[in-house]
């Protein structure tokens, strides 16, 4: 089924892009007034009237998609936390009673708030961080993948794959490989100015970013987090390596033992609503 929904969206997203690029005109009139270009070509073809509607319509979907973003980052830095990588003492892993992480809600808002304010101060500055936020989530798809590639035969990996797989022949590999080739491409591009001549107020600082992100991790992992972090947990709190140790599997009920205080109240269901209720 996800299959077919990103089939779909591709799609769809193809001819969307084919037709905003024909009604798009000379192109003299780009980006307008509002400096976003898909709303000047909508206007330029639909009028006032059909804008209001049809922005309307990509108001909600915008909405909709950075709540979804927001509680992706929600999840991550919840484990992050949880999993002793984050120099916060598990602040961030702390649950309300309703088995939300409050804390790590909070702090996405709070620093997506103060980003967004960016957009009164450079322009310059908050495209970087776009691209930064580009280059990280494909990175992130990537990466796996490639690492699937390089050591799904590894005797300590054990690679299993899931209900649909490409398989370990030629072909799976292959396009594997095309999509951490292409993924690679993208993230190159994204890197680049946008503008020539190049100056300083059109200068594409995503790489800048992004290198101060890998040496503060590295350094912050050589410091501190390589003495607290053993790896992610399951949904049931239980460290891999507990896990390990035991031979196999662990009951649901001898792994509520391994959780801080902060944790447990997750697991006060039974084993489908815990998994329901967790993060």
């Amino acid at each position: 089924m996800h299959c077919s929904a990103l089939t779909l969206l591709s799609v769809v997203g193809t001819i969307l892009n084919i037709v905003f690029t024909m009604a798009s005109g000379d192109g003299s009139t780009l980006p307008g007034l509002s400096n976003l270009s898909a709303a000047q070509i909508i206007y330029q073809n639909v009028g006032y009237p059909g804008f209001m509607v049809i922005w309307g319509f990509v108001l909600f979907t915008t909405q909709a998609v950075v709540i979804v973003g927001m509680q992706s980052n929600a999840r991550t830095v919840y484990a992050l936390s949880r999993d002793g990588l984050l120099p916060d003492r598990g602040l961030f892993a702390r649950m309300a009673p309703n088995h939300v992480p409050c804390f790590a809600v909070g702090l996405v808002v709070g620093v997506s708030a103060l980003l967004g304010l960016l957009n009164f101060a450079s322009d310059v500055a908050l495209n970087a961080i776009f691209a930064v936020c580009t280059i990280a989530l494909d990175s992130s798809y990537a990466v796996p993948i490639l690492c699937k590639v390089l050591f799904r035969d590894h005797p300590e990996v054990n690679f299993k794959p899931g209900p649909f797989t490409l398989g370990a022949g030629k072909l799976g590999k292959a396009i594997n490989l095309t999509a951490v080739i292409w993924t690679s491409f993208v993230c190159v591009i994204l890197s680049f100015p946008t503008e020539q001549p190049l100056t300083a107020q059109n200068m594409n600082y995503a790489s800048v970013m992004l290198i101060g992100v890998f040496l503060f991790s590295a350094v912050w992992y050589v410091a501190g987090g390589r003495k607290t972090y053993r790896g992610p947990r399951n949904f049931t709190g239980g460290s891999a390596d507990a896990v390990l140790r035991s031979g196999g599997e662990r009951p649901l009920t001898d792994l509520v033992s391994d959780l801080p205080t902060t944790h447990k109240p997750i697991l006060d269901a039974d084993d489908d609503e815990a998994e329901k209720a967790s993060i």
